[in-house]
């Protein structure tokens, strides 16, 4: 399934805490700054269809070449911007996203 970048997952259903506080915002697209170590629940998360329908629908997108130049301009931004990403942002080791979520567990 391919993301549209709405961040609405990610403002509503993360495993982190709602809103994930590991959230950044370029222009109108969101990103997650700890992507290479998110939760299982984050990587798993899925939809049965190619695209992200809660994205579509959040974004108001109808068009299936409005879909694919959301997809497209994403990508283009991760890859120009990933450096901003990753200084942007607190950077967590695995270690504290398990104690955080053992923490909420817990209590």
């Amino acid at each position: 399934m391919y993301c549209l970048h709405c961040g609405d997952c990610c403002k509503r259903m993360s495993p982190l805490g709602s809103p994930c506080k590991f959230i950044i915002q370029i222009d109108d697209f969101i990103f997650c700054s700890v992507y290479s170590k998110r939760p299982k629940e984050c990587v798993n998360h899925d939809f049965p269809s190619r695209y992200c329908p809660v994205g579509a629908m959040t974004l108001g997108i109808n068009e299936i070449s409005e879909i694919h130049k959301r997809v497209d301009r994403g990508y283009e931004l991760l890859e120009n911007g990933a450096a901003n990403i990753k200084e942007s942002a607190p950077q967590p080791t695995t270690a504290a996203l398990c104690s955080e979520e053992h923490s909420k567990a817990t209590s």
